[in-house]
Parts: C-alpha cells; sequence; structure tokens
C-alpha cells in the first residue's frame, strides 16, 4: 500500500474509530528497548503502551492489551546471514506502518514492517490532539502476531503469499541512515513479491499491484482476473476477520504472456487479521463505520468486513454465480481442518499461545463452520445491484431475457454479429429473486448491445463511446446514458444528459455509494421553558440507487417525551431523489402536543396578571406536508407543495381558553399550499463558522374545512456567520434577523409569536403574538480549548443579546423585549456534533436552554 493510499485513508477513518477509542499515552514506537540475550534473540514487549485498566477497557475495548504488554523472545535478524547479506534501500510505510526494504546479495529484494504503528499519516489539524492519542491506542486491536498465523493457513488455502517471520532488527551500523529509525524495532520479514532473483516470486512473469490491475482490466479482454481464486481469497479474509482488502493490499502475479492466461490474485498485508474492536462505544460507531468488525467465533457482518473491498469485489466477483460461492466456501472448509488450525496457530509466539492460542484455534473452527453461511450472505450482498464492466476494445453484449424473470448476460470480443459463434470472456445467469438492476458500462470500443426474450431485471447501459443498441425483447426496462454517439432501436429509453459524481475529496475515494442500504439510529434531546426536559430517539434508512445523489431516498422516523408538558412529538420524514437530478420529493408529517403550550393573548405590552397555569394550553396537532424540492442554484433551493394540519384544542376550567372565545379552539382542520426559497452557504450546520443562510417563504390557506375566511402568511429570516483569522480564541460572531406577517382572520395557534429559541429567548415559550413580529439576534462564540469527556472534544463559551417584538392592529407600543446571557459548548469529534447550554436573562424572567448545536 503507498504512503498516500495511507495518509488520504487515514483521514477519512480516523474521526470513525475516535468514536470507541481511548487515549493513550506518549511513547515511541517500541515502548522498551530489547533486554539482549542470546546474540539471536531477545526479550521485548510490542507495545507497552497499551496497557489500560478496567475501565478504558470496559469502554474502549479490551483489544488484544494483554498480548501487547506481554514480554517474549523473538529472533533478532542476523542482517549479515540472511539473503547472504541485506543491504537497506528505502524506508517507508503506509497507513502508520514503518517499513523497510532491503536488497539481499541473493538478488532477491526483502522487506519489513513494523508490528506497532505510529499515527503520523494524520492530517495536520489532528496532530498532536487526542484524536492521535486514540487512533494510537487502536494500534492494539490488531494482533501483534496475526500474519504468522495466516501464513501457513494461506498455504493449506491454496493461496499465494508471502511468509513473514516475527524478527527484532539489531541494533547494527549495516542499517547505516535507518539505524536510528529503526534498531531495537520489533516486526515481520519477508522476501518481497517480485520477479527479481534467479527465481521470481511464485515463478512470475509480472507482478502488479491492485491499482494497475483495475486500469488494465478496462484495457482489453486479455487483462481478465482468475475470479475463482480471488473468491476463495475473499472467503479466507472473511474467515480471519480481515476487513482490510482495498485494492492497495492486493498484488496480482501472471505465469505466463498468453492473452488467456489470468491475472492470480496475491493479498499483501496481514495487519487486520483477527482484529478486534470490541469497546462498548463501538457498539454506538459500528453504525457509522461498519468495518470495526470483531473477531469472535461467529461471522460478522459481511456489509462491514466487506466495506473497504467493495471496489474490488463488486468490479470482479459480480461475474460469480452463487453455486460457485457454494462450492468455493465448501472447499475452503474442507481444507481448513482442525489438524491446519492448530499447528497454524501454534506459529504464534510462545508466550502469546499460552494466552491466546486456544481461543484463536476455537474461533478459527467455528467461524470455518460458519463459511457456507457467510458466504451465502455476501453473495446476496453483491448480487443486489450488479456492476458489469466492459472495456476499451470493441465489445459485443447479449443480454437475453427469460419470462421467469431471469437474465442471462455474455460479453463478446469484437462484433460477434447476432448469433456469436466464438465463446464469451464473460457469461453470467441473473435471477429477479437475487438482482435488482443490471448495469453495463461500456468505453471506448465501438460497442454493440442486444438485448433479447421476453420479461427481466432493469437494465442500465452506460456508454463512453461509440454504441449500438437494440433491444428486440418483448419488454422495455432499458435504458441507455450516453452524451456521444451512441444510438438505440427498439424499446430504449435514451438519457443524454450529462453526470457528474462530486469532486473527490481525495485522490483515493471511490465513487459515492449507490447500491444497498443501511439505518442508523437517532437521539433527539434538548432543554427549554414550558418544554421542560425533552427527550426521545428513532433511526433513519437510507436506500442508495444509481445515478441518485446524495441517495435515492431517506426515511427518517424519530418521537420524544416532553417532561414539562407531559406530552410529546413525533415525527416522519422522508426524502426520494430523481435520477441524475438534485429535484426530489419530500413528506413531513408530525404528530404534537408541544407546538403551543401556552397562549397569554394579542400585544406587545400585554401583562400577565394571572398564575403561570392560567396561560397553559392543551393542543394536539397533525401535519402532513408534501413538497418538491427544486434546485435554483448550487446552494439554494425551492419548496413548494399543499399543507394540512388539524389541531384538537382542549378547554380547562380556570384557564385562559375558558374565558376567551378564540378562533381555532376545539377541532380545527386547515388545509393549504407552501413556499419557502432557502440558500445556504453554512461550513457546518450546526456549528457555523463561515456562509450565510437566508430564507423566505408562506403559506396561504383557502376557507375550507374550517378555516372561514381565507389567511395567509409571509416569513423570512437571514443570518450570516463571521470569523476572522488570527484572532485569539477563534471568535465567531453569528448574526440572525427575522419577521413573520399574518393576514386576514387567522386562527390563534397561526399569530406570529417570539418567545423561545426560534425569536428571542424570553423564558416562556410564545411570549407575546401579534399579526406580525421582527427579531434580532447576535452570538459571540470563543473556542477555549480541548477536553476529553469519554470522547476528544472541543469546548467553548459565548454570549448571546436577543431584540424583539410583536405588532397587533390598534395597539400603541414602541417596546422592544430584549434578553442577554451567555453560555457553553462542547463538540465532540467534530463541530457537527455540537451541543450548547445557553442562560438567557429577559425583562421577566431567567431562560435555560440547550439544544444541539446552536439557537441558530
Amino acid at each position: 500500500m503507498s504512503r498516500l493510499d495511507g495518509k488520504w485513508r487515514a483521514r477519512g477513518t480516523a474521526v470513525a474509530l475516535c468514536l470507541a477509542f481511548a487515549p493513550a499515552s506518549q511513547a515511541g514506537a517500541q515502548d522498551r528497548p530489547p533486554t539482549q540475550m542470546p546474540p539471536d534473540s531477545a526479550r521485548i514487549v510490542a507495545g507497552e503502551r497499551y496497557s489500560a485498566g478496567g475501565t478504558r477497557r470496559f469502554f474502549f475495548g479490551k483489544l488484544y492489551r494483554d498480548l501487547w504488554t506481554t514480554p517474549l523472545m523473538v529472533e533478532v535478524l542476523d542482517l549479515g546471514r540472511e539473503g547472504g547479506g541485506l543491504t537497506p534501500t528505502t524506508a517507508g510505510g503506509g497507513f502508520q506502518t514503518k517499513s523497510l526494504r532491503f536488497r539481499g546479495a541473493d538478488g532477491y529484494d526483502y522487506g519489513f514492517r513494523s508490528v506497532d504503528k505510529d499515527p503520523d499519516v494524520l492530517p495536520p489539524e489532528l496532530e498532536g490532539t487526542v484524536v492521535e492519542d486514540i487512533v494510537q491506542d487502536q494500534m492494539s486491536s490488531q494482533h501483534p502476531a496475526g500474519p504468522a498465523v495466516v501464513a501457513p493457513l494461506l498455504e493449506a488455502a491454496g493461496l499465494l503469499h508471502t511468509t513473514p517471520r516475527l524478527v527484532v532488527l539489531p541494533d547494527d551500523p549495516r542499517l547505516g541512515e535507518f539505524r536510528e529509525r529503526f534498531a531495537g524495532t520489533l516486526g515481520f520479514f519477508e522476501r518481497r513479491a517480485t520477479v527479481a532473483g534467479a527465481e521470481p516470486f511464485a515463478g512470475a512473469d509480472e507482478i502488479i499491484d491492485g491499482y494497475e490491475m483495475i486500469d488494465r482490466a478496462r484495457e482489453s479482454p486479455g487483462q481478465r482476473v482468475d475470479v475463482a481464486t480471488l473468491l476463495r481469497a475473499r472467503l479466507f479474509d472473511l474467515l480471519i476477520g480481515d476487513w482490510d482488502r482495498h485494492r492497495g493490499q492486493w498484488n496480482f502475479v501472471r505465469r505466463g504472456t498468453d492473452a488467456d492466461t489470468l491475472w492470480v490474485p496475491l493479498p499483501e498485508d496481514r495487519d487486520q487479521a483477527f482484529v478486534q474492536f470490541d469497546g462498548l462505544l463501538l457498539g454506538f460507531a459500528r453504525q457509522y463505520a461498519p468495518q470495526l468488525i470483531n473477531f469472535g467465533d461467529d461471522l460478522p457482518s459481511v456489509l462491514g468486513w466487506g466495506w473497504n473491498g467493495r471496489e474490488v469485489d463488486r468490479r470482479f466477483l459480480v461475474g460469480v454465480e452463487r453455486s460457485v460461492y457454494d462450492s468455493t466456501a465448501a472447499e475452503l472448509a474442507r481444507r481448513m481442518t482442525d489438524s491446519v488450525i492448530d499447528a497454524s496457530v501454534r506459529a504464534l509466539p510462545a508466550e502469546y499461545y499460552a494466552m491466546d492460542g486456544p481461543r484463536l484455534a476455537w474461533a478459527l473452527r467455528r467461524r470455518r463452520d460458519r463459511l457456507p453461511e457467510g458466504a451465502g450472505n455476501y453473495y446476496r450482498l453483491l448480487a443486489g445491484e450488479v456492476d458489469i464492466h466492459g472495456t476499451d476494445v470493441a465489445e459485443t453484449v447479449v443480454v437475453d431475457r427469460h419470462a421467469d424473470g431471469q437474465s442471462d448476460v455474455a460479453l463478446y470480443a469484437g462484433d460477434v454479429g447476432d448469433t456469436p459463434s466464438s465463446p464469451p470472456y464473460y457469461r453470467r445467469q441473473f435471477h429477479t429473486s437475487e438482482t435488482n438492476e443490471l448495469r453495463i458500462y461500456l468505453y471506448r470500443g465501438r460497442d454493440r448491445v442486444i438485448v433479447t426474450g421476453t420479461g427481466g431485471i432493469p437494465l442500465h447501459i452506460v456508454v463512453e463511446g461509440e454504441a449500438e443498441v437494440a433491444n428486440r425483447s418483448d419488454g422495455g426496462g432499458v435504458r441507455l446514458y450516453t452524451t456521444g454517439p451512441a444510438q438505440a432501436t427498439g424499446r430504449v429509453h435514451v438519457d443524454r444528459r450529462s453526470y457528474a459524481p462530486p469532486p473527490k475529496r481525495f485522490p483515493t475515494e471511490l465513487p459515492p455509494r449507490d447500491w444497498g442500504h443501511r439505518w442508523r439510529s437517532l437521539v433527539w434531546a434538548g432543554f427549554g421553558p414550558d418544554v421542560g426536559l425533552f427527550v426521545g430517539g428513532g433511526a433513519t434508512v437510507i436506500d442508495y440507487g444509481f445515478r441518485k445523489l446524495p441517495y435515492a431516498s431517506r426515511v427518517a422516523f424519530r418521537g420524544g417525551f416532553s417532561t414539562g408538558a407531559l406530552t410529546g412529538r413525533a415525527e416522519f420524514s422522508g426524502e426520494v431523489y430523481r435520477l441524475n437530478s438534485r429535484v426530489r420529493g419530500r413528506l413531513d408529517v408530525a404528530l404534537s402536543g408541544i407546538e403551543v403550550l401556552r397562549y397569554n393573548g394579542l400585544g406587545n405590552e400585554l401583562q400577565l396578571t394571572q398564575p403561570e397555569d392560567y396561560y397553559r394550553v392543551r393542543q394536539q396537532l397533525v401535519s402532513v406536508e408534501p413538497a418538491a424540492v427544486l434546485p435554483l442554484g448550487a446552494k439554494t433551493t425551492l419548496t413548494v407543495g399543499p399543507t394540512l394540519t388539524f389541531s384538537r384544542t382542549s378547554e380547562q376550567q380556570g384557564r385562559i381558553l375558558t374565558d376567551l372565545d378564540l378562533y381555532g379552539e376545539d377541532g380545527f382542520g386547515q388545509v393549504g399550499v407552501r413556499g419557502q426559497v432557502d440558500l445556504d452557504t453554512r461550513d457546518v450546520t450546526a456549528a457555523a463558522t463561515r456562509g450565510v443562510r437566508v430564507t423566505v417563504g408562506g403559506s396561504f390557506y383557502p376557507s375550507v374545512w374550517d378555516v372561514e375566511e381565507s389567511f395567509g402568511e409571509a416569513h423570512g429570516e437571514a443570518s450570516t456567520y463571521l470569523s476572522p483569522p488570527g484572532f485569539p480564541l477563534r471568535p465567531t460572531l453569528a448574526l440572525r434577523a427575522g419577521g413573520k406577517k399574518v393576514w386576514g382572520r387567522f386562527p390563534f395557534q397561526e399569530a406570529a409569536f417570539i418567545g423561545d429559541q426560534r425569536s428571542v429567548r424570553l423564558g416562556r415559550q410564545n411570549r407575546y403574538a401579534g399579526e406580525a413580529a421582527a427579531y434580532g439576534n447576535a452570538e459571540l462564540r470563543f473556542d477555549i480549548g480541548s477536553v476529553f469527556l469519554v470522547l476528544p472534544a472541543r469546548f467553548g463559551i459565548f454570549g448571546l443579546g436577543d431584540l424583539g417584538r410583536v405588532f397587533v392592529d390598534g395597539e400603541d407600543s414602541s417596546t422592544w423585549h430584549w434578553a442577554a446571557g451567555g453560555g457553553l459548548w462542547i463538540a465532540f469529534l467534530q463541530s457537527a456534533n455540537t451541543l450548547s447550554v445557553a442562560l438567557a436573562k429577559s425583562e421577566d424572567r431567567v431562560g435555560v436552554y440547550a439544544t444541539a448545536g446552536f439557537a441558530f
């Protein structure tokens, strides 16, 4: 794996890892220098810094801490004898690994990889922080001697492999410029897989890495991977729990130069074999980073295990049918006999075997027995939405559909006419019970696609160059995507719109996910006047689809309970995106008892002369709001749609509603239309430091249902965030101004209110009501520093000032109501996870507000 690949991967995974990792004390890569024993061995501790007490183990994982902190006897590498004499050439490393390459006098290349790692590839903003401590601590999730066990297992599996040996590098002048950095380092030494030397590795004529393999696979049908062996290698990865199999972790070996010679996979870097992410917080983190799996006697989720390998697997394994998965899993399980497993585990250092050998062997036997089940699960995951890639040469694609829903797909090199006589280089049978859609990608050659038969699976054909697509089947469901000269005949929907996926954030980032689904749990909580403590939760389910960004659909459910009102609120929201479009449909449904908790009457100078309970209102509300969201620009949207609301307000003896005959009491239904334009350039929605947000909208309700006279409202709000660079405490000035105007005869709950975080923090919800309202807010936020409270966090303080009023026809008032105060904020891991607590003093009282993010 290249250092560049590791560096960018570190940026993407460090925060996810932090969700479950505790800080570690600072130390060097090797905590204790080796105590010299006989010249050929040394007693050494792999990572004493990973020692942890019960609390940290409970929250952040037991991991393999006991192994890392146990002394063991290890061979000291003899630089003069090994390979006829070793000369160090280059140092490097991927994701936190220190590596050193050697050239042997025997003509072969050798490599050394450190067992312990340092987070020296983190982005600069994370260096020297608690995040760096956490990433370092999690190195103990790796089995320090795992690669020694993997090599004999690979041999039994019939897979190509190197044979790493656990050694200590000597404090030897022959290390030259690398002596200071590497002397006394524990690691794995092996002959590298190259064609150098008298006998090339595995008799190879050529060895390439995974990056080049993907490029070559596009060149021509003659550059093909041995997918049967690749499948066996991936099921072997499932057996040992190795989740980190991206393209940078593979080499491919070719023996022979014939066009039909296949590239045989050679897996590299077994640091993640038997990995254990077992802390309590990992249970919460795993839904955001499913690849954080835990090696045990059961197989993990195939989505999490296969996540990092999705590019390789979805590129090459989609040509393999279910029966091959079953037979490959059975054959691999047959090879992994109890004696093979026991002998392989015995490759552990004696000290490690005594502590962990029996457990490891037991887990491997149990996982072996469940391999067929795991293989089936992974097959189903890959089979749901299938990408089939052609090459840059001319090809013929034949899709034969069947009435039972089956589709046979074959790819031939060249133009083979309507009745091919030569064998295809790709053939696969798909079933509607397994596959939702097929996507065929054709590149620069002059290609032909022929679709025949009846029925079949929906087919997306993406053409980069020239192509002729002919649908001769009795059904539709064939779509052609091209911006070039490709043509279609028959029932083919042609889409010539350009498509551009989001720009990559780093060079090796994969395209956005467009298959499968995921779910996440939600926490919903807050605190405020009248509502009191509000606590609840829910879940979000996201489905991904072809050319639908950022997803095909999203459904969210959440509900919570208010201790102040002894009632709650439940919400459903859903979004559906159109293909290759930012246009989306949206539906919001709410059932709430906390929208209107008090009503004091209309007026900007209304005095409260009765006890607090007198003004309380008990109302249940149901709202349904479907809408279309239309893009007006890169950061601007227009939302339009109908709105339906029904509320039931109960009169209670001795309360304000029994004394006032209010329009909108009892059961009240209204239906109307609404629209809103939203411009949002904020950097972080929850805790912006720069950008603006402007919303302008309104709604209209005709005189239908319980509405006696038509009425409407208009509202608007603008906020901006200013963060001058170079100032101490990184201040951010947040400013907001907004207002609302209601026309016509409106029900009391539709008045223009002020009194909460959405307007002016006056210590009471809906303190003032009128026909119009205006308000302004200012907050000055400071970043004090970092802290560790179960998770790493930034914290700070802020001051606030609010001003606002309402307007009522016939009332002569020039009063503006104010609130002033301040608060604390804390952001766990990143600013998107900000929580804030504010204390606001107004003319009436002091209010306490707690919320996710800031008030605006």
